[in-house]
């Protein structure tokens, strides 16, 4: 099997897209049965991997702000039984603006115009202390950003990210024993076999709405 074979010359980062847990070949339950086999055998140790994956947005299910804790927390714990393991090394938060649309709950979200970007950074500070909870019981290790929607220029309307500002937040958010942040990763989900199929999904994709912008 080639995901064994991987793992036993020492392959170690899987990143993996949370899918339904109906799936016949889920990944997460195929991932965590190969790890605890080579575990149980000493080949390989849970402590070797780095095991990143993220939240399916579509399943936000409760729109209440108040109830992104819960969500996060119901997604991670789901993961962690999949893999059979105690912990993630990176909880990616995936499509930034479609988690922010569906707890955004106004007006001023909408697929033409996007999201406010001061609407949008207190959305996601509140995902961040969250996570941060998380981090703190140990279910991760530390969390990250990933999304297509940094492939648009930082002045796009559909495009409310300053990492400037979330890595603010992140800072603001950092235990105080600590002397980084516990948001460790951005991932930008564009390799070499993606980048076409985006780009051809959004042509305008690194058009500036507003050239003149300095």
């Amino acid at each position: 099997m080639a995901l064994e074979r991987a793992l036993k010359t020492r392959c170690n980062v899987i990143d993996l897209c949370q899918i339904s847990s109906q799936q016949i070949d889920d990944p997460l339950n195929i991932v965590g049965q190969m790890i605890s086999k080579l575990s149980f055998q000493n080949e390989v140790h849970r402590e070797e991997v780095v095991i990143m994956t993220s939240n399916p947005p579509w399943s936000v299910k409760n729109k209440s702000q108040e109830n992104i804790p819960r969500y996060l927390a119901s997604v991670i714990s789901d993961a962690l039984h999949r893999l059979q393991t105690n912990y993630l090394d990176i909880f990616f938060i995936s499509s930034l603006s479609a988690l922010g649309k569906r707890f955004a709950l106004d007006s001023r979200f909408d697929d033409d115009n996007g999201i406010e970007e001061d609407r949008y950074l207190r959305i996601l500070e509140v995902v961040f202390k969250a996570l941060e909870d998380e981090v703190k019981k140990g279910r991760i290790k530390g969390y990250g950003i990933c999304s297509y929607d940094l492939l648009y220029p930082l002045h796009h309307p559909l495009q409310p990210h300053n990492l400037d500002a979330i890595y603010a937040i992140s800072q603001k958010l950092k235990p105080p024993t600590s002397s980084h942040p516990n948001l460790i990763a951005v991932q930008y989900p564009v390799n070499i076999l993606e980048a076409p199929a985006v780009l051809g999904i959004h042509p305008d994709v690194y058009s500036d709405p507003n050239p003149n912008h300095k």
